[in-house]
Parts: structure tokens; C-alpha cells; sequence
């Protein structure tokens, strides 16, 4: 009767192990990329990924980037390094190796968990060196035109490229060519302006009148002739880029049912190691708002200079202990009078941080460091004394605590427990036994 007991016990131990490992490789947070044959002499290799319209999330080939042999030349990378892949959230990804060979862009979302990358024989033409050479990267059984390399038009007229980028048109890629590349490329292919943009935009999928959006777009004077029935679509696609890249953009509203007065401006700054020195500029719409003070209570050695109207400048060093952002602290509070009624703009860049002997975590207003994080808002009472979901709901980074486990992780511990419990079962009905004869 006892050994038919504790055989039970042991096979459920058997299938509730089995089904907790089924589970974990379900939910693996893992990819993988198979290394062309052509490329060889290499010691690493690299997974390099972004979040489109969002921050880079780590440094180029950094060690948070190292991919892990599985056998020959296949390779897995897990997206856990940097913090997973969120749900519904688009993303950008490069394999490369130490000897300067990369894949060019491929789009991919959480959907692509635990797929593997493959390159083609084709060659494409690097977007941001033109005398350097790529090659596309596709997911294995996954359709091109949704998760595929990103469809870009080369300096030199070419179409390469299956997925149009998250927040793009096959409009916007034939509008932005006009724009930066047409003049060099017809001089290349020894074509007409009409010529090339028509030939482009057919390769691009595009109709009569979407051809004619892309040129009317672009603002380039092309001798173009119009469809009768063509109504241009406003505003158009292009859009003004800033000189300098905003950490976040906060939007002040002031109803004038709640007649508030004055507000303060925060901004948190969370940094995984302490930093030794921090330049940053804070923009305000000065024809709502007044400045009336700040404050940088956790720099030392901080400069400040609010002498130009709509910039707050600031910087601050310290090579001998470094400034602590580790807990999350304010980096500067404003407090501003309101003069004009309806909304204002406030930004912050952070154009240099460095790291406490370390590496950039901001260089030339570039965030290189996914560790960093930047919270803004404004009250009317204050700082919060811790921050809170800010005013404006807006922040350039995910809420979800670093330390949290993965499913798959919180299921092998599941796991774990069950069988020690199943043990220690056995060993007490194996005892009860005993002390029974």
C-alpha cells in the first residue's frame, strides 16, 4: 500500500514539473538570429533593440547586448536584458559581430518571441552610411510585409525593404526621398525628377494620387503634373524636426473655471549608479508663463543661468564623490505665474550625464542608457514629496519596477515549491506508516 502511495505521489510530482517547464518555454522572453555563413572571424555577436518613437534602450554592441551560442551558428539574445518586450509596442532590432557586419533594420513586436531571424543572399545599402553594405534580416515563417526589414528608399533611388515602419507611410518613405535624396539620385541614374519619383512610387505600391500627395508633401519644386481630381490631404506629412531631442513635452493646461495662479514644474531623476555631472535646459512658453523661481536641491556644485526668457540652463560636477540619483530624486523644480490663459509648453533635454567614472548615459541630447529614468510634472501645491502619476500622465519611460519576475520565472518557482511540498508529503506519509506498524 506504501509503495503504491508514494508512486502516486512521485508521478504527480512528474506531470506538475512537466507542465510548469511546458509553461516557461511557452512564455520565453527569448529570440534568436542564425549568423549568415559569409560572415566569419568573428568572436561575438550582438542584438541591438529600440522601441520605435521611443528611446534607444541601450548602447551600441554594449555587454547587455551579447547574444549566447546555442549550437553552431544559431543564437539566442533575451529581451529580459533590457526589460522585456511590452504588448502592442513596435520595435527595431540589429544583430551584428564584433568585425563590423550588421543586419539592416527588422521590425518586430512581443509576437516574435521565440522566433529566429535568417539572412538572404540580397544586399542593402546602409540608410546611414551609403559606402557601407547590410543584409536584411527576416523572421522564419512570419509574413515580410508585417515583420520584416523596414521599406526604405536608398540615397540612391533603390526600394529595399518589405514592413513599413510603425508611425510611417509608403507616402511618407517616397516623401522624405524627394525631400533629402532626389537631386543626387537622378544625377546617379541619369533620370528625369518625374521620372524617378514614378518609378519609386509605383515600386512603393502607390497610386496616382498617392504619388502626387508624396510630391505635394515633400515642399521640393518638381515639374509635376497633377490630377485634375487631386485634393492634397492637410496638413502635410512633413514635419519640422527640432535641432535637439526632447526627453518629454508637457502640456499645460489652465481652465479658467479652477483661476490657479502660479504651478510648480518637477522633474524626477532615477540613474542606476551615481552620476558625475548632469547639463541640462529646461523650455517654457514665456508668453503664458513667468518664471519666478527654481531650485536644484540635489546637485552640487550646480550652475544655474535663467537669465534668457524660456530657458532654464543648468549644469553641475562633482569628480570627487558624485551626486546620488540612485533613489530617484528632483533633478529641478520651477515655480512659474501664469500670464496668459490656455496652454504652455514645458520640456526638459538633457543634453550631458555621465556616469560616476563611467560611461554617458546622455551625449549631445541622445539618451544611451535604457537604466535612466525621467519623470515630469506640475502641481499646484508643489513637489510631491514622492513622485506620483504626474499632472500630464506622460513619461519617457516604463512604470513597471525592474525587479519584478517574469511568468515564465514565477513559474518555475511555482514549480520548485510544489515538488518540495511533494517531498516532504511523501516523507511524512512514509513516516505515518511506520510509526503505524
Amino acid at each position: 500500500m506504501i509503495k503504491r502511495i508514494i508512486s502516486i505521489a512521485l508521478i504527480l510530482v512528474i506531470v506538475v514539473s512537466l507542465s510548469v517547464v511546458a509553461v516557461s518555454a511557452q512564455e520565453t522572453e527569448k529570440i534568436y538570429f542564425e549568423v549568415p555563413e559569409s560572415w566569419t572571424n568573428y568572436s561575438r555577436v550582438f542584438c541591438h533593440i529600440w522601441e520605435y518613437d521611443g528611446d534607444i534602450l541601450s548602447a551600441w554592441q554594449s555587454k547587455k547586448q551579447i547574444c549566447t551560442q546555442v549550437k553552431d551558428n544559431l543564437y539566442e539574445y533575451d529581451t529580459a536584458k533590457v526589460g522585456g518586450l511590452k504588448k502592442g509596442v513596435y520595435y527595431g532590432v540589429i544583430f551584428s559581430v564584433d568585425i563590423g557586419l550588421q543586419t539592416f533594420d527588422l521590425v518586430m513586436s512581443a509576437e516574435c518571441l521565440g522566433l529566429t531571424a535568417y539572412c538572404t543572399d540580397e544586399i542593402y545599402v546602409s540608410p546611414q552610411d551609403i559606402a557601407k553594405t547590410t543584409l536584411p534580416a527576416f523572421w522564419r515563417g512570419v509574413d515580410p510585409s508585417q515583420y520584416g526589414p523596414v521599406l526604405h528608399v536608398t540615397t540612391y533611388g533603390d526600394v529595399q525593404g518589405t514592413c513599413v515602419a510603425p508611425g510611417k507611410t509608403a507616402v511618407a518613405a517616397l516623401t522624405d526621398f524627394i525631400d533629402l535624396n532626389l537631386e543626387y539620385a537622378c544625377k546617379y541614374r541619369d533620370e528625369s525628377p518625374a521620372e524617378a519619383i514614378y518609378r519609386i512610387g509605383t515600386e512603393l505600391g502607390l497610386d496616382e494620387m498617392e504619388i502626387a500627395q508624396a510630391v505635394y508633401d515633400s515642399m521640393v519644386y518638381v515639374a509635376w503634373d497633377y490630377p485634375e481630381n487631386f485634393i492634397p490631404v492637410e496638413p502635410a506629412t512633413k514635419d519640422e524636426v527640432p535641432p535637439e531631442i526632447i526627453v518629454d513635452n508637457t502640456v499645460v493646461t489652465f481652465p479658467e473655471e479652477e483661476n490657479v495662479e502660479t504651478f510648480t514644474y518637477y522633474v524626477f531623476l532615477k540613474t542606476p549608479d551615481i552620476i558625475e555631472n548632469v547639463q541640462a535646459v529646461v523650455s517654457y512658453d514665456d508668453d503664458a508663463l513667468e518664471l519666478v523661481s527654481y531650485s536644484v536641491p540635489n546637485l552640487i556644485n550646480a550652475v544655474v543661468n535663467a537669465k534668457d526668457k524660456g530657458k532654464i540652463y543648468f549644469n553641475a560636477s562633482d569628480v570627487m564623490t558624485g551626486m546620488d540619483f540612485t533613489e530617484e530624486a528632483v533633478l529641478i523644480s520651477a515655480k512659474f505665474k501664469i500670464i496668459d490663459g490656455g496652454k504652455a509648453d514645458i520640456g526638459i533635454t538633457i543634453e550631458e550625464m555621465y556616469e560616476y567614472y563611467g560611461d554617458a548615459y546622455y551625449k549631445d541630447s541622445k539618451k544611451l542608457s535604457d537604466e535612466v529614468r525621467i519623470i515630469e510634472g506640475v502641481s499646484s501645491t508643489g513637489v510631491p514629496s514622492a513622485p506620483t502619476a504626474d499632472a500630464t500622465g506622460t513619461t519617457d519611460f516604463d512604470n513597471t519596477p525592474s525587479d519584478v519576475v517574469n511568468t515564465a520565472d514565477r513559474s518555475l518557482y511555482l514549480g520548485l515549491i510544489i515538488v518540495l511540498a511533494s517531498i516532504i508529503a511523501v516523507s511524512l506519509l512514509r513516516k505515518k506508516y511506520v510509526n503505524y506498524l
